[in-house]
């Protein structure tokens, strides 16, 4: 014999480029006599390590030990082929491959501008991204040197297809050349991303910080402020104060007079007003005394009136591998000019198409269309990007939840019953891990006058857990009505009172087309005939739904047989679990007698 078992493998997710744990398939040969001819062959990215020769003695068994090695992500199949001098066999091979967590940083260093002793430099920010398809775990971050500090939104670990913001701060204490290091440290490795800066001593009229810059504005918006503090680090008043900006798009609000006492500060409060679009540039003046100070300003002004809609998207649940219905995005131009776009892009597993161009009039909208597609399950997140030209760039939040699962018989695939009676299959339901929701049930095929129910009714998608599937063979009060047959007065009995009176009438047209000396013959014939046909009708009205008379003069109906329950005989059905566009199903025998 060349007993082949299992019939099919099914490997866990596994990194690309990674070996999974082996799996073995066992060829067995019970019978008297060598199994001959034995040869094996695999497929796709899995590997087999034959462990038979080409003979297998009588009564032994030999090994194929199995590995799943990814090169790309995504599901994918495969077999192993095994023929002998009897026959071929195949197994059935199934794996998912997954893109390992990364961890990108949006810069290798970072440099603070001239920052008086005793203030706080404007804050810089960096992101780390993980494209993988599994969360980056092990995360944790730490300034070194004097004067830096950082936050971040990451935590301790950092999601599928996702990113968070570090901010690194430099407040000097001491004048001069300031260095420092951020070290980002996670489950893959650390990195070291080099921090400088430099501080100035204090001033007697000490102005910081020496730079201000600011995000992109619309076009006749403006801005929060950002501050600048002049400071008088001196015994005597400081005199002669004045402050000017060299353009209208910069405001500026202050709270500084002519003159500041000795040990005082006050501020300066800057906004950004842009008139146009593109890249706008300023300086503010403050003269005192003592000397005269600039610091440059700078500042993106961007259209008005632009719109990405929704802010967020969420896809929820769907199959793996299973694209979702698109949801659309509108981009709208609210404003008085043409709007130019220079990109779109989605992170994570989302698909875009658009019918925007590449450029949009003012009051016109286009839409832009996203599709999830999960590649393994679980709760991921992405982000669509729309970069124009002169309205800056606006984003979409993206989150779903991909979800598979498998359904397996737990009982036999098949049970016998008498006709009426209830048949009970036992059914598991296995999610794989990360995925959520519930699974419907359902069955499909079933024979006339067969239902089933599911115990429970729906299945959950975070557990395994069994499924009883109970079928009926009963047949219920509405199925039977619907098969019943009724017959009318014209049919049963009654209809052989017609056939006289038909032939009586037939008799007379014979008559008389052969002459006239039977006419009288023939019109006693057509009495007889119609007296005949009136009886019939009379017997018709009388007998009703159901049937004739029956003899003896009663008006009891003669209904024929109702439906009852299954008949005898071998069925087949499927039981199925469907979720997210996900529907996995069972084959079911049912043997009536």
């Amino acid at each position: 014999t060349d007993t082949l078992s299992p019939l099919s493998l099914s490997f866990a997710a596994t990194f690309e480029g990674t070996a999974s744990a082996p799996q073995t398939v066992t060829l067995t040969n019970s019978g008297g006599a060598p199994l001959t001819a034995i040869q094996v062959q695999g497929s796709g990215d899995f590997t087999v390590v034959n462990g038979c020769n080409y003979t297998l003695q009588a009564n032994s068994a030999c090994t194929l030990t199995v590995t799943y090695t990814p090169h790309a992500d995504g599901p994918e199949t495969g077999t192993i082929t095994v023929t002998d001098i009897q026959r071929t066999q195949t197994v059935a091979l199934s794996g998912t491959g997954i893109a390992p967590p990364t961890d990108t940083l949006s810069a290798a260093s970072m440099t603070f501008p001239a920052t008086v002793v005793g203030h706080t430099a404007p804050a810089q920010t960096l992101t780390m991204t993980n494209s993988g398809d599994v969360a980056l775990t092990g995360i944790s971050l730490q300034a070194q040197g004097a004067g830096f500090t950082a936050t971040d939104t990451c935590g301790t670990s950092l999601a599928a297809h996702s990113r968070c913001t570090i901010t690194v701060m430099y407040a000097p204490q001491t004048a001069g050349n300031s260095t420092g290091q951020l070290d980002v440290v996670d489950a893959t490795r650390t990195q070291a991303v080099p921090l400088s800066g430099y501080a100035e001593a204090p001033a007697d009229d000490n102005l910081s910080p020496l730079s201000l810059s600011f995000a992109a504005q619309a076009v006749g918006s403006v801005s929060a402020a950002q501050i600048l503090t002049l400071s008088n680090n001196v015994t005597n008043t400081l005199t002669g104060i004045s402050i000017q900006s060299s353009s209208g798009e910069f405001p500026i609000t202050t709270t500084c007079g002519a003159t500041l006492t000795p040990g005082a500060a006050c501020t300066i409060s800057v906004s950004f007003a842009p008139l146009g679009t593109g890249a706008q540039a300023a300086v503010i003046t403050v003269t005192d005394a003592s000397r005269t100070q600039t610091i440059p300003v700078t500042g993106t002004g961007m259209l008005g009136g632009i719109a990405l809609a929704p802010a967020a998207l969420n896809f929820g649940a769907s199959g793996v591998q299973i694209a979702t219905a698109a949801q659309t995005v509108v981009l709208a131009n609210g404003g008085t000019n043409t709007l130019s776009l220079m990109s779109v892009a989605v992170t994570g597993p989302f698909t875009e198409s658009t019918n925007c161009g590449l450029t949009l009039g003012a009051g016109t909208s286009c839409n832009l269309q996203v599709i999830f597609m999960p590649t393994q399950p679980g709760a991921v997140s992405g982000t669509l990007t729309v970069v124009t030209a002169n309205a800056g760039t606006l984003q979409v939040a993206l989150s779903g939840t991909g979800i598979d699962f498998s359904l397996s018989p737990q009982s036999s695939t098949t049970a016998t019953v008498a006709s009426g009676a209830t048949a009970v299959y036992q059914l598991l339901l296995t999610p794989v891990n990360g995925s959520t929701g519930t699974a419907s049930l359902a069955c499909a095929n079933l024979p006339l006058d067969v239902s089933c129910t599911f115990q429970p009714a729906t299945a959950s998608l975070t557990a395994p857990g069994l499924i009883a599937v109970s079928v009926n063979t009963a047949a219920s009060s509405s199925a039977s009505a619907s098969v019943q047959v009724q017959r009318a007065g014209w049919g049963g009995d009654s209809a052989w009172w017609i056939l006289p009176g038909l032939g009586s009438l037939l008799a007379l047209g014979l008559a008389r087309r052969r002459g006239q000396r039977f006419l009288r013959q023939a019109g006693i014939a057509q009495w007889m005939g119609l007296a005949l046909l009136l009886v019939a009708l009379v017997s018709a009205q009388g007998c009703g739904v159901g049937g004739g008379v029956l003899s003896g003069g009663s008006a009891t109906p003669n209904p024929l047989p109702v439906a009852g329950n299954a008949p005898s005989g071998t069925y087949t059905f499927t039981a199925t679990a469907s979720a997210g566009g996900l529907t996995k199903s069972v084959t079911l025998t049912l043997v009536v007698q």
